[in-house]
Parts: C-alpha cells; structure tokens; sequence
C-alpha cells in the first residue's frame, strides 16, 4: 500500500513538472526554474518523510534515490527540449 501512494506521488510530481514545461517561457523562465526546484524538493520530502512515518526506513532511502535519479535527469531533458525553442516567437 505504501509504495502504491509513493508511486502515486511521483506520477502527481511528473505531472506538475510537464505543466510547468508548458508553462514556460521566455518572459518568466526563472519563476518556472524555481517552481520545478520546489516541486522536486516537496515530493522528495513527501516521499521520504511518509516512508519513514510507515516505519519502512529501506523505502524511504530508495525514494530519495529514485528521486535524486529524476532530479539529475529532468533538467538535462529540459536543456535538449528547450535547444532552440526560445528563438521562436510565442
């Protein structure tokens, strides 16, 4: 039950990260770089913080770590999606 609702989190944290993607632009790219820097350090804290409230201390450093993977990666797949983009007009 407890990796169901952590799995949960971290789809609702993607989600909230692929609408802050499309949120983006030009004119408030740093407002959305914050946004995303705060996204991943909530569901992190959310993650690790109910693992460990459900006594399952194994699941909680696996969460960090799966999040610490996805906070490596999504900035890269910004950077390549973003190669460009920024010299259309919107």
């Amino acid at each position: 039950m407890l990796f169901a609702a952590l799995l949960a989190a971290a789809v609702l944290c993607a989600v909230i990260d692929n609408v802050l993607l499309h949120w983006d632009h030009p004119d408030h790219h740093g407002r959305a770089l914050s946004a995303y820097k705060i996204n991943w350090i909530v569901w992190t804290l959310v993650m690790v913080v109910s693992s460990v409230l459900a006594g399952d201390v194994g699941m909680a450093f696996l969460m960090a770590f799966l999040m610490l993977l996805y906070g490596l990666y999504f900035p890269q797949f910004k950077r390549t999606y973003y190669e460009g983009k920024f010299d259309e007009p919107y």
